[in-house]
């Protein structure tokens, strides 16, 4: 049986190592500047390219490159200016202001700390936004967007992998709310994984960036779903006839619902307004933020991976 489990996980990695394309973090604009300042801890000086662990947020860890102005070493207890560039800045977006000062370690040494006097990559400023952080999230009605496929369950496995470190949570409330989000997801399954290719992705970016835009020229929410032809508020909500017909035949069959046709046109009318409703009660600069946010994520995915998988939970 370990053997077995041993097997599943080699191949769960290979199969993940494959879709990767591997982008080294040198080759990216660094993230913020800082003022460096060694803690006096190590056994020798650091230098440019010295790659500690960072506590960018409570519990949570990750590398980043530095690289120090007009000098290559410093020294024990020195300060100097400079450059973070992580190795993964979308696990850890919305984190940061100025004047922060954040730690770095060695294992549990901590070796020095930097203090964030510009933030390069906009998207690690704190902001609100409509995503979830996994450890918040409470019942089961959300979207998880996972970073490659889907590993699906097996024959004695109901579930496969969900509630994952590296993926990106939204409620269900919320995506449902913000009507473009589903709609720009092409062939989106509410119900389980629904699987988008790299063109899929970049399509889905291109629509949420220029959603995010509308907004921020003070549209409102309404307004931007109409230029996109999802919802024309001029217009009745209408039920096609066939449906119709089997909710009115459902009071016999079923004894349930006791539909009529005035209760029928009640219902369009409620649930217009209803879904108006959720519209105006959106924060249109969260909504904004998330929308840039989410763009980001999947720009961000698609440098190792081919594939994005959205689940409903």
């Amino acid at each position: 049986m370990k053997n077995d489990n041993l097997k599943s996980e080699v191949k769960s990695v290979m199969r993940k190592v494959k879709d990767m394309k591997i982008v080294p973090v040198q080759s990216r604009e660094p993230d913020v500047e800082v003022i460096f300042e060694d803690a006096g801890t190590r056994t020798h000086h650091s230098f440019s390219g010295y790659r500690p662990a960072h506590l960018v947020k409570e519990n949570y860890l990750t590398t980043g490159v530095h690289k120090y102005y007009n000098k290559e070493e410093l020294a024990y207890g020195e300060k100097v200016s400079g450059t973070i560039a992580f190795i993964a800045p979308e696990y850890h977006m919305h984190c940061f202001e100025i004047g922060q000062k954040i730690q770095y370690q060695e294992g549990a040494k901590i070796t020095g700390y930097a203090t964030i006097t510009k933030i390069i990559n906009k998207h690690l400023e704190k902001k609100a936004t409509y995503i979830i952080p996994k450890k918040e999230l409470q019942g089961s009605a959300y979207y998880e967007f996972q970073r490659g496929r889907y590993k699906q369950g097996g024959l004695f496995k109901k579930m496969g992998e969900i509630k994952l470190d590296d993926s990106l949570y939204l409620y269900e409330d919320d995506l449902e709310g913000m009507l473009p989000f589903g709609y720009f997801i092409e062939n989106f399954y509410v119900y389980g994984p629904t699987y988008m290719d790299e063109q899929s992705c970049n399509k889905f970016v291109k629509n949420l960036r220029e959603f995010s835009e509308l907004l921020q020229k003070g549209n409102s929410v309404i307004d931007v779903v109409e230029k996109f032809n999802f919802y024309d508020s001029k217009k009745d909500w209408t039920m096609d006839e066939e449906t119709k017909q089997n909710m009115l035949k459902g009071k016999n069959l079923f004894k349930y619902g006791n539909w009529t046709e005035e209760k029928i046109s009640q219902m369009l009318i409620d649930s217009k307004k209803h879904q108006e409703d959720n519209f105006k009660s959106l924060d249109i600069i969260k909504l904004q933020h998330t929308a840039e946010a989410l763009s980001y994520w999947i720009e961000q995915t698609l440098q190792t991976y081919d594939t994005i998988t959205i689940l409903g939970i």
